[in-house]
């Protein structure tokens, strides 16, 4: 029987590795309703203000923490990227549901 010396790094580095990852897929579940159904009314518009604002601070820090440490935190850079991805696909069908309920608001309005 093989034993298995984890110390703290390598414990904090799996640790770190699955929850980057659950973070990372979290956003698809809400990424294929939104697809199946074509419909954000659900979504805060605001909440995707802050996700999109909090993701891209946190990502440049942790670049530019990465470069000056001369490290690559892989987890941290792939949660990163897939909900970039998430998120600009929510963004972008948000702000098109935006636009067309105030369009069709404005249509209404001169009826």
């Amino acid at each position: 029987m093989a034993r298995f010396d984890l110390t703290l790094g390598a414990i904090g580095g799996i640790s770190g590795a699955i929850g980057a990852i659950f973070f990372a897929i979290c956003a698809f579940p809400q990424v294929y309703q939104v697809w199946k159904t074509q419909d954000t009314k659900s979504i805060s518009l605001l909440f995707l203000i802050f996700w999109t604002i909090g993701e891209i601070f946190m990502w440049t820090y942790v670049g530019i923490d990465n470069y000056q440490n001369h490290t690559f935190q892989w987890p941290l850079h792939l949660n990163y990227l897939l909900n970039a991805i998430s998120l600009g696909y929510l963004d972008y069908k948000k702000i098109k549901d935006v636009r067309y309920e105030k369009q069709q608001t404005n249509d209404m309005g001169h009826k």
